[in-house]
């Protein structure tokens, strides 16, 4: 586990979640990714666990389901689909 690809897989996370108006999960990412990458002395192993308490329970990425915006065209399939891939993958690099 690296945290190279702990940051690759959050930001895939937070792409996927803009894209389908989920901003309140896609900013807490964002905002704590930022953090993560421009804090001299922060903590990783904080936010690794708190990352990896965002990926199962009550009010998790587990949770969350992805409805297309209407309009859009995305497929909502696909969207949980990698959401659920993408889920698991934090879950394993953050454990």
């Amino acid at each position: 586990m690296s945290d190279e690809e702990i940051v690759d897989v959050v930001r895939q996370i937070t792409e996927l979640l803009e894209r389908f108006k989920r901003r309140d999960k896609a900013n807490w990412l964002s905002e704590h990714l930022d953090a993560a990458l421009t804090t001299p002395d922060f903590e990783w192993s904080v936010f690794r666990s708190q990352l990896h308490r965002l990926t199962i329970g009550m009010g998790s990425l587990s949770d969350i389901y992805l409805k297309a915006p209407e309009g859009s065209g995305q497929d909502e399939k696909e969207a949980n689909k990698e959401l659920h891939e993408l889920t698991q993958t934090l879950w394993r690099l953050t454990k």
